[in-house]
Order: structure tokens, then sequence, then C-alpha cells
């Protein structure tokens, strides 16, 4: 009799041991499966998880409203990683090499006329703006100082969708200091 019960008991706890390993196993292959399709905020998924920008401030929707200003003398939400310092000061944030901006647009424009506020130690400077989606410009800074730039981005150039993001690049061919940047619809 002891035998029945004891094989009874031993069967129950590997029922048991059986039903555990299956729960955990379907815990974490729906944990994995939740790590690989995260349902983040487009600014969350650029910071953290792409390591595309340079500053988290919260979780902005990306999208520049034309007209305000990005001032870059405090942390800005649109500058990419690469090629800025991530050092702010009075002067703005320096751009080293290649460096840009990631935006968004609510609505189709005709174009954007973008002006750009930044310092120049030195006289010379060679500046590249391009889009990611295939245009160019090319500026050359004949004094050092302070400089206003203003070139204009052709709007067949510019994605207006909401989890579609523009990248506006800088390319200096010297450190540059940006303060700020506007672009206005035209």
């Amino acid at each position: 009799m002891k035998q029945g019960i004891n094989k009874v008991a031993n069967s129950g706890r590997k029922l048991w041991l059986i039903a555990a390993v299956v729960l955990l196993s379907v815990f974490y292959l729906y944990t994995l499966y939740l790590a690989t399709q995260p349902k983040v905020s487009l600014s969350y998924r650029l910071y953290y998880l792409e390591g595309k920008t340079l500053f988290w401030q919260g979780d902005s929707k990306m999208i520049y409203r034309p007209g305000q200003i990005m001032n870059f003398v405090t942390p800005s939400p649109f500058l990419s990683r690469k090629g800025w310092s991530d050092e702010i000061s009075t002067d703005g944030v320096t751009l080293e090499g290649k460096g840009g901006l990631y935006f968004g647009l609510a609505q189709k424009v005709k174009g954007l006329k973008a002006t750009v506020w930044l310092e120049s130690p030195k006289p010379g400077a060679v500046i590249k703006v391009s889009l990611e989606s295939g245009w160019t410009h090319t500026i050359r800074l004949a004094n050092k100082g302070s400089q206003v730039l203003t070139f204009d981005l052709p709007g067949a150039y510019l994605k207006a969708a909401p989890n579609q993001l523009n990248f506006l690049s800088f390319t200096a061919n010297q450190v540059l200091n940006f303060r700020s940047l506007q672009m206005k619809a035209e």
C-alpha cells in the first residue's frame, strides 16, 4: 500500500515539476518576444534602443514645428549622437566632423528656409549641409566669429509623416559651435 501511495506522490511531484517548467518556458518566450517587439515612443527608440540621439528629454514626438527655434545652448532632443560634443555651453554645442538633426514634420511643406546661428573660431570653414534623401548644399565661411547661415531645404526632399524622420546633416572641415537653428515654412 505504501508503494502505491509513494508512486502517486512521485507522479504528482513530476506533474508539478513539468507544469512549472512549461509555465517558466512560456513566460521566458513571451519576455523574449516583448524584447524583440518593443512598443516605445520614437524618441525613446532613437535614444535608448538605437543610440542615434545625443540627449533624452522625455517622450517628445520629435516633431519640428516650422518657425520654432532649436536652441543648442541647452540639450536638444533633435541632435544626433555622432559629431556633436555632449557638453553644452553658452557658445552652443560643438560640431566636429559630421553631425546632424533628426526631426519629423507634421504636414507636407513646399520647403523650409533654414537659418543657423553659429560661431567659427577660424576663417575658411567649409560646411556641407545635406538631407538623407539626397539634397546637398555647400557653404564657405570667409570670416571667423559669429555667423548667420541661410539656406533653403526643398520640400520634395522632406518627409512629412509622424513616424518618418528627416536627417539634416552638417559636415565641417573644422570645429564649429552651433547656437541655434530655425526653419520657416515657405
